[in-house]
């Protein structure tokens, strides 16, 4: 989270949001990261996947922290179901 910033008028704040958005899509090596690119390479390794790697569904928890431990469960038993296809 960047600081807190105060702007005089509604135009600076929008200009300030879209620089700061532009950033965000700096790779590591300063090079723009194209959203077209990442969700081709998204839906590739989906494809080769298979299948989600988790369920599809709603599902409810109580806690992140019992939502988190049932998310790496679940890609867990995905993985070793998929295991012999992926090696």
């Amino acid at each position: 989270m960047g600081k807190i910033q105060r702007f005089k008028t509604y135009e600076e704040a929008s200009q300030a949001l879209e620089d700061e958005e532009r950033r965000q899509f700096l790779g590591p090596n300063g090079l723009a990261i194209h959203l077209s690119n990442v969700d081709i390479m998204s839906r590739t390794a989906a494809q080769l996947r298979g299948t989600p790697l988790v369920p599809k569904g709603l599902y409810r928890f109580k806690t992140f922290e019992e939502a988190d431990e049932w998310m790496n469960q679940m890609m867990a038993e995905t993985h070793a179901r998929h295991k012999s296809r992926m090696l």
